[in-house]
């Protein structure tokens, strides 16, 4: 399963620790969230924590086949 670690915002390219920094200073900011985008596809992502099911990834927010970094199974 693809386990992308990095992702466009605001034409950057950031890891997701950055886009989990981002998201949270956001939400406890009350400021809107920019968007996080596939580096290879342009489709939104969001960043996902690190847990029971592996590290730190950024997921797709819609399952694209055509893109490698998009999991398959979702």
């Amino acid at each position: 399963m693809p386990r992308a670690t990095t992702c466009l915002a605001g034409g950057e390219r950031i890891d997701v620790n950055e886009a989990l920094r981002r998201r949270e200073r956001a939400k406890a900011s009350g400021q809107p969230l920019a968007g996080f985008y596939c580096e290879e596809c342009g489709q939104p992502v969001r960043p996902h924590r690190e847990g029971g099911h592996g590290g730190a990834h950024i997921e797709h927010r819609e399952r694209n086949p055509r893109c490698s970094r998009s999991d398959p199974l979702r």
